[in-house]
């Protein structure tokens, strides 16, 4: 036995620590009654415990089959059956309001397809914090909470277009997203492996915070949703909050400017933060999980919970903000925009990324 673990360890030491083939059913049971949309269960959420990495090590003795599992440890904060944005744009101006009525729409889309058989699916990656047996604090995305697959099928297509004048006449936050279930909890990381007929696990010292999400779905589509904060300095609403949350602390990307529209898309981020299709987007949910700022900070890199392809390709995903301007208007309007990147970079299958945000910091200006 002392080989077997001897090698588990080294095997720990070198695996790309993402399990590739996990399934929904692995993770977690779904209740039929979820599949048809209506409220899910809590028994299930957040899961008990999720894959690391599995492999057999075979020697003159035999085989074992080992893995490495994260079994949830606490629970700090969960909520079912909630939307939560996806995209995000904040459309303000420095005169009081006079240049966003300048503003002819605001159009926020998503697009998911899956495509099984060319190894796309959509997946809902997990956001953590990983404390080591030493001490050390790395930062990952070791598993998911979800894979949606299918052939050709689209989990999701909702778009909607906000009007000046009639979605909102001023300084607001315009969000379009999913219908979801979301936690923060605590896992400590175990190694399982087979002995003669017992399944048999023990610590290895370390542990992680993580942020979970799992879309509701009904008639086998995601649920969309949208919200309109038409009082982004109330401080009251979902929208408000998660925005703000995630101005103060994500990182600012390049100034895109233009006049008379823009189009920041999900292909924006991922070219210019050199990311992956699984990690260019993200629905900021710890802001939603935990009611005061002040206890979210410590965890502001782990915020969001990532929703992307585990293989890249373009006209199976779409998440887009497009702002426009009225035409009379258009030649001396601008907008500059910004979106946001976390403060520090996940691994993910042996490399570090950074974890897009497609909530767009939109100042309308005349030159």
């Amino acid at each position: 036995m002392s080989k077997v673990k001897e090698f588990a360890k080294l095997a720990k030491t070198k695996a790309t620590k993402v399990n590739n083939v996990v399934h929904i059913k692995r993770l977690f049971a779904i209740d039929e009654d979820r599949v048809g949309g209506s409220t899910p269960s809590p028994s299930s959420w957040p899961p008990g415990e999720m894959e690391d990495y599995c492999d057999t090590y075979c020697d003159e003795f035999g085989c074992t089959y080992y893995c490495f599992v994260w079994k949830l440890d606490e629970v700090y904060s969960s909520i079912l059956n909630i939307g939560a944005p996806l995209v995000v744009a904040y459309i303000y101006d420095a005169v009081g309001g006079e240049y966003v009525k300048r503003v002819n729409d605001v159009m926020l889309a998503e697009y998911f397809e899956a495509k099984e058989s060319a190894g796309i699916e959509i997946a809902f990656g997990i956001a953590a914090s990983i404390k080591k047996s030493n001490g050390e604090i790395s930062f990952s995305i070791p598993s998911f909470t979800m894979k949606l697959g299918g052939d050709s099928h689209v989990w999701l297509d909702y778009y909607k277009t906000f009007f000046e004048g009639i979605d909102f006449d001023n300084e607001a936050i315009l969000a379009i997203g999913m219908k979801g279930d979301f936690a923060f909890a605590k896992y400590k990381l175990q190694y399982c492996y087979t002995f003669l007929f017992w399944w048999i696990c023990t610590d290895t010292g370390e542990e992680a915070n993580m942020t979970l999400a799992r879309p509701v779905i009904k008639d086998n589509k995601i649920v969309p949703w949208d919200d309109v904060d038409r009082d982004p300095d109330d401080g009251i609403g979902i929208t408000e909050e998660v925005f703000k949350y995630i101005k103060q602390n994500w990182k600012w990307s390049a100034d895109h400017t233009e006049y008379g529209s823009i189009r920041v898309t999900v292909f924006t981020i991922s070219k210019e933060i050199n990311t992956h299709p699984l990690l260019s987007t993200s629905m900021a949910i710890l802001p939603i999980l935990l009611s005061e700022a002040p206890e979210a900070l410590p965890f502001a890199m782990i915020a969001s919970a990532t929703v992307g392809l585990t293989k890249e390709e373009q006209s199976a995903m779409l998440v887009e903000c497009y702002i426009s301007i009225k035409s009379e208007y258009a030649s001396n309007t601008y907008v500059w925009a910004n979106y946001f990147y976390s403060p520090l970079q996940f691994e993910y299958k042996g490399n570090k990324y950074y974890v897009g945000a497609l909530y767009v910091d939109a100042l309308i200006g005349v030159a």
